[in-house]
Parts: structure tokens; sequence; C-alpha cells
């Protein structure tokens, strides 16, 4: 034998109290395992290392002297191989053919790490794992491999000297790969890394050991346990993981998936048709395009992240394998109590063995963990931005058949559910694999008896796969409910001014609370149903076990059952337990998933716009639009199923320069063609193009304001230049108005502009952001009302003076103004869709022409210049970022939550599994007495009858504790979403005016659906997991008291950890909650604005903003969840202690217990890993759900309008006269402000016309919000009819009111609810409405008459129909109070004489509107400065009137 070693056989080397190891071991297992294990990864290490995209690492002292030991480690291995060669050839002594191998696989191996080590530095890999593990096992096979050769005292043999030379080298190595290598300072441009100076990434720097241990995250938790964390203490985000990174990818395969589908489709159609594929395309010119194939989400998903997802894959199905040693290991215990011939030494040895094997178990399941946290966190980052990026290009058909809530809902809801589904995804593969493998082993066990216990479980998967059917089938139709209310809350907090002044709360809060019954109904048929799967997956183990054990019993010969085999087998049935318990979180979160799947499927692969605008530079027109047919519907619908389109055959040709007027009635499609030169609409056939020379800027209809500052808003990304801009403000005429603001250009914007009060500033500032942009334009495309009824936009635009700043570009105006078109070039009629004339000679044509009769009084009504400027809501602190709670999360929150439940479920849930737990430990009690008892045998149907009872009634107590929680929970939800919508509803104006609209759909999305589902699962594991640990302790304590001792002490480490853990937690889950709301934010915005967006091709800087944010929400989100492996990782090391100290006892106490119950205390202290870690993770999860709770309390509280309704309401026909009085009245916007109303007393009398006027600031809105109580009276009153509005509900204030707004705002739902929801009037006097509005004829078109489906924001209706909706609304109210906020537009002469006996209040935009009107009320800084007939003030030159007057043309 080599080196004269005697081999020892099994009785020196196992029956004896001085075990020796043989040298053939040393030369096979010692060697091959660590090179086998190489090997086996080095694939993985060399694909690995060539996808890392880092500069290379330079020559330093570190990796230098690594590599030199490396080499000279390869060098010395070569030599001993090549003096094994001689030795084999040239003398007699020559070496064993074991050793042989094993010293060539050395020099293989050694060889390849050389090579391994070089290419680690050329790629920037600065650690590697697979080489610190491969050094690892060398070492410790190595110093077991020097323990061999020692103790057979061979030590002076060459062949000695030189292992241990390698054995020096090696554990050098070791050593010096256990610390970092130093990255590089440029990355592979040159460019210096992190140059921006935020935070590295500890990760980036940490060691393998301090990677593999989570070491690196110490310094962040410690942080976090002294003092709050904030945002600044966070790292930026990796490249790796960053938004543009995981998307580019993504991006790619997307594409690459979706011309795949295309060839396909294409092929598969042609083939049907019988056609040759390659002539059909070489002589089509355009061949019809078959419909595409859907590119399948899951399968992009799966070709991006395969990589990055089978490792931690592989090494989780070898751990959890791994856990099925621990029962044999059992075995040879209770053997090794019961067998008085064995070693003591072999006792130790099992005890070392199990804490070695579940130490190891440890490791890999936070590896797999922190892979899987990662691998969920890329996959949600690619879907919001694939959901943002989609939404920009989404054709209008495809808005149609998707909703704004549902949009958000696949952010919030549908993208996170990768990230909770990831950490169940492992029990998909492992749980056959484990519960084979326990089969097997129960087989060895028990016999033929466990075949009763397989069929048992076969019989359970197709109950759960029935389960989980109709689970699923409940989930889509309660996530499309979920998309209904959120859309349905979007609507109410965009229009909630206009619902205030309404009156219309009840109604809509109505709706919204019918469609949270019908969505918390599916949720609890989901729940009930997924009691059926949870009892059988807690329940299964004892069934299986009661089954087998009965037919075991059944079957042997004695009858009877020892303390081995019960207690190996509820070992391996408890292993059993843990797949079959996550099996219903693994399908209910699978189910959830594959319904989140189908739904972005079913948007990602929706239409986009074509982009059938071409910009050819070679034509002479700036805008050519030939024989061109749109429309907003599909083109096959038009094309194949005969819908007419919205514009037929359009010709148009604008040369450059030229100013071009588009009129024409309501509905004639004045807006569609601006949209169909932005691209917007679908092309039927014809051509449109826009010289390629030519930069592009859009005024649209209604303003879109960003929530972000004046300036930021006028500049729109553009770079600042302080010459161009201050002469745009002056054009603009806003250099007066900014003077006015306490900050000027930097005062912030709430969303929509909803702090503005004065709609000419918004359309003012909106202009100036198109002249800002495109001061360089040759194309200026814009919409009615923001251009064309200023002086100094139509000095702007004007072409006869030559001076305005657009005079000499190509401009297109749609307008209903006629003061503008004779200084217009041309004029383009539009009527039912169709161009019908074109050209100057329009203008000796009659209005009637061009208008109905109606719509040319109301355009006469327009052709007076504005005498308004901005007012800012709420100018000094406005805008407070989100606020965040700090510290432990309050125990008056729990106590709100447990309220909410209500205190009958919430003892029921502790109760519940308290009762479970005691069931499952008084089996196992029962059992060791069953196996203790002498007689056993011949008692073995009483002790099996007594087992299967407690059995039944675990199975009814976990029942009902699911049935507790799911009850309760719901109950929760139910109350606190009930209280936070009310509580949301009824907050005055100034609250919407200083909160961003994502922060209050944050809650009602992600926070609301934390308590409607993950509340449930977190509820029931968290019971579980409490009583479990409290049953294993005491039951260990019991069969060893000496265990306190270990316990304690283990107990004071498990208590620092976890606190040291939640606090840390906690506050990164409020961080990450809290960077969640400016992605919402940001996208409700783009959603609101994407055409002007488009317009400006804007959509690369707004994706960007989008990604940062993206980033900003997963720069929380990351260290939240390495602490999660952080805290798994120490507290399975501390129940790896336990473990081994329970076997360790066991082992010390062999001689006073008998098998039974080191049977009970082993099977019990091998749980008790899983359930710590769970427990302790469960109480984080808990707290951080509880977060939720927080969050929704916290909006819950705001301050409050008065009540809706009073004790002492007026009568009913209140007020019969519509006399207004102002006494001595002062307001403010909110506490802390100045007044904006100063002792106004006014005096309106019954049935008289009132206009109201003023410069910037004077209170003219102010004054109607004070009217309709928006805002509140700070002293003073107001009197309608000698009635106090102070002391009356605002319901009954606001529903005796009517005003018709200057934005028309419509709700998703019917013509009929928009004009009345409560459903108080017949459908005789809406159609009579709608006649006098002018709209009889549009709404008999339709096939639903007054039940037509109004989309989302009106956006199925022109803007001038949404208008005359809002002059509808006023004629069906028909009060005695009128207030027209620049309304007047909608209202012509006929119309006029239905508002005869109404005292009627004008807020005048422009003078002209209001000349006619009995009187006039100037305001000036809030007070009243003149209130007399308009002609009376006129004839006064020194009036405010006059001067208004006199600047306005008018005097």
């Amino acid at each position: 034998m080599e080196l004269g070693l005697s081999r020892n056989d099994s009785q020196q080397s196992w029956n004896t109290t001085s075990p020796k190891l043989s040298a053939c071991i040393a030369e096979t297992a010692f060697t091959w395992i660590p090179t086998i294990c190489f090997c086996l990864c080095l694939p993985y290490t060399i694909v690995d290392t060539f996808r890392t995209r880092r500069p290379a690492i330079g020559w330093n002292a570190y990796n230098s002297a690594r590599m030199a030991t490396a080499l000279t480690l390869s060098v010395v291995t070569v030599v001993d191989f090549i003096l094994c060669m001689l030795r084999q050839f040239q003398f007699d002594d020559s070496p064993a053919v074991s050793y042989l191998i094993s010293t060539a696989m050395y020099s293989i191996t050694r060889l390849l790490l050389c090579l391994v080590l070089y290419c680690h530095q050329r790629s920037g890999v600065h650690c590697s794992g697979i080489v610190w593990f491969y050094l690892l096992l060398d070492t410790v096979f190595g110093a077991l491999s020097v323990a061999t050769y020692s103790l057979d005292d061979i030590r002076q043999s060459h062949e000695y000297v030189l292992f241990i030379i390698q054995y020096s080298l090696t554990v050098i190595l070791f050593i010096i790969n256990s610390f970092p290598d130093r990255l590089p300072t440029y990355d592979n441009n040159g460019n210096e890394k992190h140059a921006n100076h935020l935070k590295v990434c500890p990760k980036e720097t940490a060691s393998f050991p301090s990677r593999l241990s989570f070491w690196w995250i110490t310094g962040l938790i410690m942080k976090g346990w002294r003092s709050p964390l904030t945002r600044d203490d966070l790292w930026a985000v990796r490249h790796e993981d960053s938004c543009k990174t995981v998307y580019g990818e993504f991006n790619r395969l997307w594409k690459k998936g979706a011309l795949d589908a295309a060839d396909e489709s294409l092929v598969s159609e042609l083939t049907a048709n019988g056609a040759d594929i390659k002539s059909q395309s070489m002589n089509a010119t355009k061949p019809e395009s078959p419909a595409k194939k859907p590119t399948k989400l899951l399968t992009v998903i799966t070709k991006g992240f395969w990589f990055y997802f089978i490792t931690p894959s592989i090494l989780k199905l070898m751990a959890d394998c791994m856990q099925l040693v621990n029962p044999e290991i059992m075995k040879m215990l209770i053997g090794f109590t019961t067998d008085p011939n064995e070693q003591n030494w072999h006792g130790y040895m099992y005890a070392l063995l199990l804490i070695l094997t579940n130490t190891f178990q440890s490791l890999i399941n936070g590896y797999q963990s922190q892979r899987m946290a990662v691998l969920g966190m890329r996959i949600r980052a690619c879907l919001v931005s694939a959901v943002y990026r989609k939404s920009l290009v989404l054709s209008n058909h495809s808005k149609s058949g998707t909703t704004s809530g549902e949009i958000v809902n696949l952010m919030a809801v549908d993208s996170q559910r990768f990230s909770d589904m990831l950490p169940f995804i492992s029990f998909v593969y492992t749980a056959p694999v484990q519960i084979g493998i326990s089969l097997w082993l129960l087989y060895n066990e028990l016999g033929i008896a466990t075949m009763g216990g397989l069929v048992l479980m076969i019989v359970m998967v197709p109950v759960n796969g029935w389960v989980s059917a109709k689970v699923r089938a409940i989930q889509a139709k309660q996530m499309k409910l979920k998309d209904d209310r959120v859309r349905s809350l979007n609507e109410i907090l965009s229009g909630i001014k206009v619902l205030k002044l309404y009156g219309w709360e009840e109604a809509f809060v109505a709706n919204i609370m019918d469609i949270r019954r019908r969505e918390l109904d599916r949720i609890r048929r989901s729940g009930m149903l997924n009691s059926v799967m949870i009892v059988l997956a807690s329940c299964t183990p004892f069934f299986v076990s009661l089954v087998t054990f009965g037919l075991y019993i059944a079957i042997d010969e004695n009858g009877k059952l020892d303390a081995q085999k019960a207690f190996v087998s509820i070992s391996l049935f408890n292993l059993l337990r843990m797949p079959l318990t996550m099996v219903p979180n693994m399908i209910t979160t699978l189910v959830l998933t594959l319904v989140s799947i189908k739904r972005l499927d079913k948007f990602l692969n929706f239409s986009e716009l074509t982009g059938y605008v071409t910009r050819n530079s070679d034509e002479k027109e700036v805008i050519k639009v030939k024989n061109a047919s749109f429309t907003w519907e599909r083109v096959e619908d038009v094309v194949d199923g005969g819908l007419k389109p919205t514009l037929d055959k359009i010709n148009l040709k604008v040369m450059k320069g030229k100013f071009v007027a588009v009129v024409g009635n309501v509905g004639s499609g004045k807006s569609s063609l601006l949209s169909a030169l932005l691209g917007d609409m679908e092309i039927c056939s014809g051509s449109v193009n826009i010289n390629g020379n030519s930069e592009l800027a859009y005024v649209p209809q209604q303003a879109w304001i960003q929530n972000a500052t004046l300036k930021d808003n006028i500049l729109f990304g553009k770079e600042f230049d302080s010459k161009k801009y201050r002469k745009i403000i002056k054009a603009c005429a806003l250099k007066s108005d900014l003077l006015t603001l306490a900050g000027g250009d930097e005062t912030e914007i709430g969303e929509k502009g909803i702090n503005l009060s004065g709609p000419v500033f918004v359309s003012q500032r909106n202009r100036a952001r198109q002249i800002s942009l495109r001061l360089e334009i040759d194309k200026l495309l814009g919409n009615r009302r923001h251009l064309s009824v200023h002086p100094f936009v139509y000095n702007l635009l004007h072409n006869s003076t030559r001076t305005g700043l657009l005079h000499n570009k190509t401009r297109v105006l749609v307008t209903n103004s006629l003061f503008v078109l004779p200084d217009v070039d041309y004029i383009v009629v539009l009527k039912n869709g169709k161009i019908t004339d074109y050209g100057r000679i329009l203008l000796d044509y009659p209005c009637h022409v061009v208008f109905t009769t109606a719509a040319a009084v109301a355009i006469e009504r327009e052709q007076s210049p504005p005498v308004c400027s901005p007012q800012l809501i709420g100018t000094d602190d406005s805008f407070d970022l989100e606020t965040m709670g700090t510290g432990s999360v309050k125990f008056e929150i729990y106590k709100k939550f447990a309220k909410a439940m209500s205190t009958f479920w919430t003892v029921s849930i502790i109760c519940g599994y308290a009762a479970t737990n005691a069931c499952n430990s008084g089996s196992s009690f029962w059992l060791t007495y069953w196996t203790e008892d002498p007689e056993g045998g011949a008692k073995s149907g009483f002790y099996l009858g007594i087992y299967a009872i407690i059995g039944l009634s675990q199975g009814l107590f976990v029942w009902y504790a699911w049935c507790a929680i799911v009850a309760g929970s719901l109950l929760a939800s139910r109350n606190l979403h009930q209280k936070l919508l009310t509580n949301i509803i009824h907050a005055p104006m100034h609250f919407f005016d200083t909160t961003p609209m994502g922060r209050v759909i944050n809650r009602f999305s992600k926070d609301i659906d934390i308590l409607d589902t993950i509340m449930q699962m977190t509820l029931r594991v968290l019971g579980s997991t409490v009583f479990q640990t409290l049953a294993i302790l005491v039951t260990i304590s019991i069969q060893t008291p000496i265990f306190i001792a270990v316990f304690v002490p283990v107990m004071g480490v498990y208590y620092l950890i976890q606190k040291f853990y939640v606090t840390t937690s906690r506050q990164l889950k409020r961080l990450e909650s809290v960077s969640r709301s400016p992605i919402y934010s940001h996208f409700s915005e783009t959603l609101n604005g994407v055409t002007t967006i488009r317009a400006y091709g804007a959509n690369d800087r707004f994706i960007h903003v989008s990604d940062q944010r993206v980033d900003n929400n997963q720069m929380c989100f990351y260290p939240n969840a390495i602490a999660n492996c952080w805290l798994s990782i120490r507290l399975e090391f501390l129940a790896n202690l336990i473990i081994f100290f329970a076997a360790l006892l066991s082992v010390l106490s062999r001689n006073s217990l008998d098998g039974a119950q080191i049977g009970l205390s082993i099977s019990y202290a091998l749980n008790i890993t899983l359930v710590l870690n769970w427990g302790v993770r469960m109480f984080a999860e808990m707290e951080n759900n509880v977060v939720a709770v927080e969050r929704i309390d916290e909006y819950s509280n705001v301050e409050s309008e008065a009540e809706w309704h009073s004790a002492n309401p007026p009568a009913e026909e209140w007020p019969q006269e519509g006399r207004v009085e102002f006494v001595e009245y002062g307001t403010r916007y909110r506490e802390g402000l100045d007044l904006v109303l100063k002792g106004i007393d006014v005096n309106v009398r019954k049935g008289e016309k009132v206009g109201i006027v003023g410069r910037t600031g004077a209170g003219k809105s102010s004054l109607t919000l004070a009217l309709f109580r928006l805002i509140e009276s700070a002293f003073g009153r107001i009197e309608i009819d000698g009635v106090d509005i102070s002391k009356i509900g605002l319901q009954e204030l606001r529903s005796k009111l009517t005003i018709i707004p200057q934005d028309p705002v419509l709700f998703a739902g019917t013509i009929r609810t928009n004009l009345d929801p409560f459903n108080k009037y017949t459908d005789e006097r809406v159609w009579t409405a709608l006649e006098h509005s002018h709209l009889l004829e549009f709404v008999k078109s339709t096939d639903a008459g007054i039940h037509y489906k109004v989309s989302e924001g009106g956006e199925n209706l022109s803007v001038g129909q949404r208008q005359l909706m809002c002059l509808a609304r006023a004629l069906l109210r028909n009060t005695n109070i009128l207030i027209l906020d620049e309304a007047t537009a909608a209202v012509d002469l006929e119309t006029d004489a239905k508002f005869t006996r109404c005292t009627i209040l004008t807020i005048a935009h422009r003078l002209h509107t209001i000349m006619d009107s009995d009187r006039v009320l100037v305001l000036d800084f809030g007070r009243v400065a003149e209130f007399d007939a308009p002609q009376t003030l006129l004839q006064n030159d020194r009036s405010i009137f006059h001067s208004l007057a006199k600047d306005a043309g008018l005097a």
C-alpha cells in the first residue's frame, strides 16, 4: 500500500474508542470530492464570468500574491504528479492507482484554478464563491488527510513532504481568497466610477464569506437600530439591478418574441391559404397582415432570467433533500441510546452531523432567498417599465379597452405578484422530490403500510387542483373589481372639486362601496375555498401517519409500534408537513401570479399607434394630408365592419409660414383633425406627411399641468436660457402674475394645476411652455380656447403686424372665435368629419354656413379678452414630502387593527391556533405513551382511536382558525377602507391642493391589497409558528430539563438579533412604501398628458424620470430584502445550536432517557430551525404589513369638512327667491395663510345678474369657493334667502346651488348618471335638458340614448360636447341661484331664457361676457372696490372697471 500504510478495517475505524481512517479514503474521497465539485461548477463559472460586464482589475499586491500562490501550488502539484509517474515506470515501489489518479486530478484542477483566477481578474470579478468553496473543501479534507498520515506515523517520505507543502499553500490561498480584490476605479468606457458620489453598495466590495453570511449589511442594520434610517443612508441601486439595465434585456427579448410571433402568424396564414410563401413575399407590395399572435410574457421572463434562477434553484433542491438526512441521524441517535455497545464518540459525531447538515442548509437557504428577492425586484422593475412605456404608445382603441385604474393596478399590484411568488416557487420542484424521498424512507421503516399514506396523498392532488382552479376564476373577477374601484377613485380624486360643487359625493361613495362589497365577497369566497387546501395541507401529515400506523398495526404480526419506527416516521411526516403546509400559500400566490400574467399579457399585447405620420423633408408643404380617412376605432372595424370613419377623405396642404384656422360645429371633428396630424388616430387610407425639417409644438384644448415648479412647467425639460426665458414671460403677460406668487416662478404647482385659481393663468403658462420649447418651430398646432382669446396671444400669432414671436411660423388653430378669422391666411371648415370648405373666400360667408345659430351667439360672447390673472391657493409650504413614521409601530395601531377585526374574531384566531398546536403536541405525547407501553401491541386499537380523535380535532381547529382569519381580516379591511374613503371624500379642498394624488391612490391600491390578501397569510403563519415554538420549547424542556440552561442564553441572543432586524426592517419598509407614491403620481400625470408628451417628443425624458423613480424604490426595497436574509442566516444558526444541544444532551443523558423520549425531543428540535426562522420573519412581516394600517390610519384622520347634513335643514323649496348676502365676510384658504376675502359686504337681489371682475389676486374665485363652502369663513357670514349657510349641511347647501364650471369634467358611466347620479329626475326631464343644451340630436344618434356609455374622463365625447353636458346639468337642477365660471360659451340666447328667474353670478375672465349684467362687482385685494351697474361704472373715468374695460378695448 502507498507509503506503507496498512488499511483499516471496520473494527479499527468504527468499533473502537480510537478511530482511524485508511489512506485509501484520503487518496480517493478526500481528493475526489472537492475536485469533482469544482469541475461540475466550472461551466457555470465560465459562463458567469464572461456574462459579467465589468472593467478588468489591474494588478495589485493582493491579486499578485494570490496568483503567485496559486501558480506555486500548481507547480508543486505537477511536480508531485511527475514524481509519481517516474516511480510508476522506473522504480519498484510504484504508487497505488488511487494515489496516481488523485495526483493527476489535483494537477488538472489547480491549473484550471489558475486560469479561473486570471479570467476573474480580467472580467472584474473581485471574489468567487465557487473558488472559495473549492478551497474550503480542499482545506478541510486536507486536514483530515494530514491526520490520517500522521496517525500512520509515516512522516519522512518525500510524498508526505510534498503533501504538507501543497496543503500549506492551499490554506494560504484559502485565506487570501477569503478577502476581496480591489475594485477598478474606472468603468469600461474609461469614465470614473461613482463620479456622482452616490454611496456604493457594500456588497460590491465585500468578500465571499461576508456575502455568504450577509455580514456586509450589518453596518446598515446597526445604524437603523441606533437611529431612524433616511434615504441618504441607503446605497445607489446597483448597475445590474437598475431599471434601464434589466428592461433593456427584457425589451430585446420581447421584440424578438414579437417578430417570431409575427413571422409564425404570416407563415401559418399563407400556408393555410395554400400560397407559396416565397412568391407571396416577393410579389405582394404590402401583403395583408394576419392577426399577430401575442408575445407570451412568461416566455420572455423565462428567457431573460433563467440563468439567474437556475443555480439557486438547484442548490435549494439539494438543501431541501438534505433535510431528509435528519430523520436518519435521529434514527441512529435512538439506536445509540438503546444499544449499550455503541461507542460514546458515535453520539457526539451524530450531534456534530446534525449541526453541519443544518448549517449547510441554512447557508443555501440564505443564498437562495437573496437571489429570489433580487430576481423578483428585477422582474418587477421590468414590468413597471414595460407598462409605463406601453402606456405612452397605446392606440385609442386599446385605451378604450382599459382604464387608468386598471393600468395603475398593473403597476402597483400585478407587477408585485412575481416578488410575492418567488419565495414559494421552490416548492414547485422541491416538494415532489421531498415527498418522494420521504415516502421511500417511510417504506424502509414501515414497509407496505406506507402505500396507504401514499394513496391518501394522491387523492389530495385532484382536490387541491379543483380548489385552485376555482380560486383562479374568482381571483380574475376580483382583480377586475379592484380595477373598477381604483379607476372610480382615480376619477373622484381627479374631479373632486366638481363633485363637491355639485354635492355628488354620496352617490359616488355609494358606487365605490358597492364595488368594494362585491370585491370583498369574491375575496371571502376565495378564502373559504382556500380553507379546504389549508386543512388538507395542515392535517395531511397526521392523516397519512394515522392511515400508515393503522395499516402497519394490522399487517405486522405483533402489532407493536416501537419508538424508533414511530418517531423516525413522525420526523419524516413532519418533513412532509412543511411542503404540504406551504403548498396552499404557493398555490394561492401562483394563482394570483397567473392571473396577473394574463392581465399583463393582455395589456402589453394591446395594439399601438401605427406611426403613420411620415417626416419626408422633400415635400414643399409643411403639412400634407392626401385623401386620408381616420378613425378612433380599429381600422378593421372601418374597412371590414362598415363603421364610418371619424374623419373621411381629408385633403389638406399647409405651406410654410401660413396661419390656418379650423372651424366647425360641436362634434364636427376639429379636435380630431389635430389628433390625426399628431398621429394619435388610426389611419384607414391615404397619407400624412409633416416636413422632416420642421419641429412641432402643440397647445391642447385642456391645459396639462405637471406637479412641478412653475419654471419647470414652462421649460418642460429644455435647458434654461435666461434671456429667452424673460422674453417669453413678457410675451405671455406672465411677469406681473409671477410677482403675486410668494415663490415666483419657483412656486410648486399641484397636480393638474389644482392649486391655481384663474384658468387663464393656466393657459398662459401652457402657452409659455409651447413658446419656450419651440421658439424656432415651423409649426404650431393649437386647440380653441387657449390660443384664441388673448390679445397677447393674438400678437404672438398675428400675421399682419409681423411682430408676434410666432408670426413667421406655420400655425394651425382650431377655434370658435370669429374675431381672429380676418387675420388668418386660410380657413378650414369641418362638418360631420369632412372638409366642406377651404380658403380665404369663406370670410364672405355668413356665420350660419360655418356654425349653428346657437354656436354663433356663443362665439360672439367669447370675443372679449380676459381681465383676470392667477392666484395661488396656499402659497406657503403647499407641497410637503410624504410623512413617514419612525420607530416601532405604535401599539395603538395594532389595537386599531384588532378593533377593526372585532374582539370576537381576534380572540377566535388566538384560541384556534392555541387549540391546533395543543392537539398537535398532544398527539406526539400520546404516541410516546403508546410506544412506551409494554402492552401497546394488545391495546393498539385503543391507542390508534384516541390518536385519530386528537387528529380530527386538530383539523377542525385549523379550519376554524383560518375561517376566523378570513372573516376578521376582511372585516378589518372593509372597516378601514370605508373609514379611509369617507374621510378622504370629506377632506377639505386644501388637502387635495397639497397632496399628490399618487399618495392617496397608493393607500387605496397597494395598502388595501395588503389587508385583503397578504395579511391573511401573514396571520396564519404567525399564529402557527408562535404556538409551535412554545410547544417545541416546552416539549424539549420536559424531556431534558437541563436544556433550559442552553435555551435561556440562546433566546437572549435571538431577542437581540430580532430587535436589530425589526427596527431596521420596519424603517426600510416605510421608506419603500413612501418611495412608491412618486411612481404612481408620475404615472398618473403621464396618462393625463400623454398626447402632449408625444407631440413634443418627450417620451425618452419621461421614461428616464419613471426609471429613476423605480430605481429609488428599488434602492429601498433591496436592503430590506437582504436584511431578511441576514436575519435568516443568524436565526437558523441559533436554531441549529438548539438542535445540536438537544442532541448533545440526549447523548449525555443516554442512561436516563429511553428511545421514545429522545425521539420526541429530537423530532421536535428538528422543527425549531424552520419555526424560529418563520416566527421572527412573520413578526417582522406583520409589523411591516401593519405599516399599511398606519398609513391608512394617517389619511383616515385628516381634517374634515363640516357635516353633510344638519339637524335642522332648510325647507325643501329653499331658496325660493335667490337672494345672496355677504355680511362682513372674510375667509382664508387654510389656517396660517393670509385672508383672501376681507370684510365683503354685498347684497345680491332676487333674480339679479351680477358680474364679478378683478385683477390678479382680487378674490373672484375665492368668492365662489366661499359660496359653496369649499373654504370656510374666518369671520362674518353668507346668507341665502335669510338662511346662514354655515348653519346648514354641505349637501343641503350645494344641492341648492348650480354652477357651470369652465373645465368640463365627466365621469365614466352613462349620460344619465353624469347628469343625475342620484336618479332623482325622470327620463323625460333628462331628455328635455339635453334638448335645451343642443345635445338631443347627438344622444338620439347613439343606440343606447341616455344610457350611452361615457368613457373615463368623457374621452369619447368632444370637449364641446362635454361643455354642453355641464350646461345640461344646470338645466336639469334648475335651481334659483346659478354661478357661471366663464362657462357662457355653452349658453346661447335660447338657453339664456331658461335662467331668467335665476339669480346669476358670473365670474368674468372676459369683460364682454358681463356687460349685459344688472350690476358688476369689482374686487380688489379681497375687498369690494366697486358695485354698480356696468354703464355707471364705465362713466367714471377713475373706476377700476373703466380701466379694465379700457385695457380690453371696450372703453
